[in-house]
């Protein structure tokens, strides 16, 4: 199984979807969203802009097994 990539260690290639671990006040949790570097910004699945309070903070790629449905 792959391992976490930290934020600081790096970000994921540019528009690539990926599994998230984000920060929400007390909440951690997974999701699946895609960073656009000119933006500087993160995007879930549905195009929705990621909340600036909601924190990414580790990375890794999706499972080969995963279909977006």
């Amino acid at each position: 199984m792959e391992e976490w990539n930290s934020i600081s260690a790096g970000l994921p290639e540019d528009s690539k979807f990926i599994m998230a671990n984000v920060k929400d006040n007390n909440y951690v949790y997974h999701e699946i969203l895609c960073y656009k570097e000119k933006l500087d910004k993160w995007y879930f699945i549905t195009g929705g802009e990621l909340p600036s309070d909601i924190i990414v903070t580790a990375w890794k790629n999706l499972p080969s097994t995963y279909q977006r449905g």
